[in-house]
């Protein structure tokens, strides 16, 4: 099995909802370098506020989402068909653990989005834009890239309109 020694500790990153902390990432592991046809164990680690009930996490490969979470659905782990990625799921809360098998093309990077059910989220003003990101090297399967960034992206229209219905 891959170690899993290349983890995100993203100084716990929190997101805030009217004033309260919402989301807090505490931990995001993806390895850096993967060998083509091995196997890769991807994690991430949140807290949520009191108050607050998780919406979703979602795992994406170069764009394109291949694993989503959302606990309130009628089917609350979908895996969605990518050409040579296999995907196991191992869910303990308040974490989701993938293990993905690369068959023969590359993965050159892979994205993780999570979300609160309810609220807008919003980065502390002097952490705005603090989002870490990764590039693997060319014969690397794996890496970690633009993972805060596109959590508030997502996160700023969908969430409220969520929240509303």
């Amino acid at each position: 099995m891959l170690s899993t020694d290349d983890a995100v500790s993203p100084d716990k990153k929190e997101y805030f909802a009217d004033g309260a902390v919402s989301l807090q990432l505490l931990e995001l592991r993806v390895p850096s370098h993967v060998p083509l046809g091995t196997r890769a164990q991807l994690s991430c680690r949140w807290q949520l506020g009191p108050a607050d009930v998780l919406y979703s996490v979602k795992w994406y490969k170069d764009g394109k989402e291949f694993f989503r979470h959302v606990p309130g659905d009628l089917e609350p782990r979908r895996k969605f068909p990518l050409p040579g990625v296999d995907v196991e799921v191992f869910i303990r809360k308040p974490m989701v653990a993938l293990v993905l098998k690369e068959n023969g093309k590359s993965l050159n990077t892979v994205e993780n989005n999570m979300r609160p059910a309810r609220g807008r989220i919003a980065p502390r003003p002097e952490r705005a834009g603090a989002g870490r990101s990764a590039r693997a090297a060319p014969s690397s399967a794996f890496a970690r890239s633009s993972l805060l960034p596109l959590l508030l992206r997502r996160a700023r229209v969908s969430s409220l309109a969520r929240a509303l219905t």
